[in-house]
């Protein structure tokens, strides 16, 4: 049964978060009010809004808690996780190297009717008829069928 806002207290408010973790689709559950209802009750009362930054402060630290303790169990999930945020000050850091290929690939050009591959080892550009991806994938050499010059 849906209960109109303003028959609400702040008060009623505060429990509700505190209790459900500040989840507002939860309050208004256990308030009996929709969401925008709780949305628009908060964004309007400062006091409500400092509950909900305490309760979010709250659940990080309980958060927190659990992670101190995944890190004392050595468990490496936890360990990757507190050195990829809390340990890129000392250096711990996530990155990908793009290592540069030395060897010459294929380059290909695509219009509506023909193909153009550059061939590896500088070899002269040549049209070939134009072929499915799958089929050029499957082929390897880019060209798909290297009998099929045009």
């Amino acid at each position: 049964m849906n209960y109109p806002d303003k028959q609400r207290t702040t008060e009623e408010y505060i429990e509700a978060i505190r209790k459900t973790g500040g989840i507002k689709t939860a309050v208004a559950k256990m308030l009996g009010v929709s969401w925008s209802a709780v949305h628009k009750k908060i964004q309007r009362n400062k006091k409500l809004q400092k509950i909900m930054v305490e309760v979010d402060e709250t659940i990080l630290d309980v958060a927190e808690t659990g992670l101190v303790r995944a890190i004392q169990k050595e468990e490496r999930w936890a360990i990757e996780l507190i050195l990829k945020t809390k340990g890129k000050k000392r250096g711990y850091v996530e990155q990908q190297m793009i290592i540069p290929d030395t060897q010459p690939r294929p380059m290909i050009l695509v219009d509506a009717r023909s193909v153009i591959v550059q061939g590896n080892n500088g070899d002269e550009p040549h049209k070939v008829k134009p072929i499915t991806l799958q089929k050029a994938l499957s082929d390897g050499n880019g060209s798909g069928n290297k009998h099929a010059n045009a």
